[in-house]
């Protein structure tokens, strides 16, 4: 091999051929963002038993006979010639070099020929499996100012609410019963109030921020809340700043600060492996080989609810009559509710509507949200290892 070209690993069919060594082919974005970290993961551990195995060893990858991926090559076409003449023509999904080499039972495929050392045991994957399957992964999401166009980019017709109660294109189209608008301002921060007694998060728009720049006086602010509602003369500024995506603690459950009208969930949804691979072929095959019924995946969901979303809690008796509801639905409309459910617990929540079983319509979404003393700010590291919590009654207290 030329000294200039170098080794490496294909990232998707390592990752691939590795979830499925290690029974966890089944990945569903929309339940939670822990494949991320799995997939990461196995291409860490794929690429570590490659260096621990020798395999990209000075003279290890060449063209020679001897080379292990030659060897490997001539026992996977031995097989496959073999299948040819015992009539199965059909092309088997064998793992690829590296995660075939950790799965093999011949030994001395996971022992390194030069140290001795074995790169990779049953124990080793027992272990990995047991990591995959944490029921808590470290979920870090960028907390920053949104910046951008003075509004958000979609535009609305006259005919449609958004449009017709939306902020103007232009001063030249400045009807919006006539001409439609945009829906929204873009929001860069938040700041956090205090007035008459409740604990409020304000928007400051890009039009805003624009006005204020990076570091705004009290004065300043006080000016832009004013001009919103003439009230906020009298409010108390508690926080300054508060970008999208702050990390927070209400009402008992964990949230983050999407904008000051919409908080989503920073608690991941996890689910029994068994239930996640059921619920994950309902929804992209409309059936499952799984011994794990729909009203088992209903109840699982639930049950998750129940433990770890004290915001999305249902009463159980109407909890009972929605399950009754949901029970007699048709197959499809089962589908798109347990859809909806999973959307709707999403760390990035979508529009739930679940009238069907007679829940609400948008199920659960957090607007309008007013502070409790109890309730946190949580200000932390990427890496979760460092934080610091401050509650609001300690910052009604500090001057």
């Amino acid at each position: 091999m030329p000294s200039y070209v170098r080794a490496g690993i294909r990232k998707c069919a390592r990752i691939r051929a590795l979830s499925q060594y290690l029974g966890f082919e089944h990945k569903n974005r929309d339940i939670n963002d822990y494949h991320h970290a799995q997939d990461a993961l196995c291409l860490g551990v794929a690429g570590q038993f490659a260096v621990n195995r020798g395999f990209f060893d000075n003279g290890a990858v060449s063209d020679g006979a001897a080379n292990a991926y030659n060897i490997y090559l001539q026992d996977y076409l031995r097989g496959y010639r073999e299948k040819l003449k015992a009539g199965d023509r059909k092309h088997g999904k064998a793992f690829g070099f590296i995660v075939g080499s950790m799965a093999s039972a011949d030994e001395n495929k996971r022992i390194n020929p030069k140290t001795g050392e074995i790169a990779w045991s049953e124990a080793d994957k027992d272990y990995l499996r047991r990591v995959m399957n944490y029921r808590k992964m470290l979920v870090t999401q960028k907390v920053g100012d949104s910046f951008g166009a003075l509004y958000n980019e979609t535009r609305y017709g006259a005919a449609v609410k958004e449009g017709h109660d939306g902020i103007a294109f232009d001063k030249n189209k400045a009807d919006t019963s006539l001409y439609g608008g945009f829906s929204s301002a873009k929001v860069v921060y938040s700041i956090l109030v205090e007035l008459k007694g409740k604990v409020r998060l304000v928007n400051i728009t890009m039009q805003e921020y624009s006005m204020l720049g990076d570091c705004p006086s009290d004065e300043a602010l006080k000016k832009v809340l004013v001009a919103k509602k003439p009230e906020y003369a009298k409010a108390k500024i508690l926080l300054r700043h508060i970008p999208s995506m702050q990390l927070i603690h209400y009402k008992g459950a964990c949230m983050t600060i999407k904008s000051a009208t919409e908080l989503n969930n920073a608690r991941q949804l996890w689910l029994d492996c068994d239930v996640y691979n059921a619920l994950d072929d309902y929804l992209k095959c409309g059936t499952s080989k799984s011994s794990i019924d729909i009203m088992q995946i209903w109840d699982a969901l639930f049950d998750a609810v129940n433990k770890h979303y004290p915001l999305h809690r249902v009463e159980e008796s109407t909890l009972a009559k929605a399950r009754t509801k949901f029970e007699k639905l048709d197959l499809d409309k089962q589908l798109d509710v347990l859809g909806m459910i999973v959307v709707a617990l999403h760390a990035d929540p979508g529009r739930a509507n679940l009238s069907l079983v007679g829940l609400p319509s948008e199920w659960k979404r957090v607007r309008s949200v007013s502070f409790s003393d109890d309730d946190e700010f949580v200000f932390q590291s990427p890496s979760g290892l460092f934080e610091t919590k401050i509650t609001i009654a300690e910052l009604k207290k500090a001057e």
